[in-house]
């Protein structure tokens, strides 16, 4: 996927930027599906902001990517020589002196994954072999690497698995006492008890509601006999002194 960032203007720019990084975002957070593991998205901009890396490692994070960065330093002089060789869209030369006063290389925690080319003089094919061979066992590198996962990311699945087990556990136990309280209501037809449906519908809602609350617990699945038991306990409470 090819996303021009050229615009003029701080607002145009910022806007470029802003959907460069949702078009890579749309682009790995399909990868599962059309990709295999070791799949590899190379990102071609100066990135000489922190702020910009930052916003692709926390796309990598969401995305449990590995974030890696390839840097060459380049001086002054050989980056003005080649922007006067550029095809496109030449930038000024007062640009160029600015970015190389601006830019900030990679020194964060988050930044480990980290390839320093050295400092560029001269582009001169007799190097290129060498260093094509450093940014291939690089790649590599990075795909034996554990991807990072945010921890406001990690937190949210927690929390979403959890909300997920809690409702099959609410809704096995909203099963079980169905039965449970039709079995109930078949003892008191045959012992002549009038116990009000209402009763023990009141007390199969309170029953759900502890268990929501993490007041009622199972050890794994509930199960026929502990949601009876549980149910016994719970009605006897709620109505011991309606008798």
């Amino acid at each position: 996927a090819v996303v021009s960032t050229q615009s003029t203007g701080p607002n145009a720019w910022n806007k470029a930027r802003q959907t460069l990084n949702q078009s890579i975002t749309n682009m790995v957070s399909d990868k599962a599906e059309y990709f295999d593991k070791n799949t590899v998205y190379l990102l071609d901009d100066n990135f000489y902001y922190r702020g910009m890396r930052k916003e692709i490692f926390h796309i990598a994070q969401r995305n449990s990517c590995v974030f890696g960065q390839i840097v060459f330093q380049v001086s002054k002089e050989l980056a003005i020589s080649a922007n006067h060789g550029r095809s496109d869209t030449i930038v000024t030369e007062d640009t160029i002196q600015k970015m190389c006063g601006f830019i900030e290389y990679p020194s964060e925690a988050w930044e480990k994954h980290v390839l320093h080319l050295g400092k560029l003089t001269a582009f001169t094919e007799s190097t290129l072999p060498a260093r094509i061979d450093q940014v291939l066992q690089f790649i590599d590198y990075l795909c034996e690497q554990s991807p990072e996962v945010d921890p406001t990311v990690d937190k949210l699945k927690r929390e979403a698995d959890r909300n997920r087990t809690l409702n099959d556990v609410v809704q096995q136990c909203e099963i079980l006492l169905r039965k449970v309280i039709s079995q109930k209501i078949k003892d008191d037809r045959k012992s002549g008890s009038k116990i009000p449906y209402s009763v023990y519908s009141d007390t199969k809602t309170l029953f759900l509601t502890r268990v929501k609350a993490g007041d009622i617990n199972f050890v794994d699945q509930p199960t026929d006999e502990a949601v009876s038991s549980q149910f016994t306990i719970l009605f006897k409470e709620a109505h011991s002194g309606d008798h």
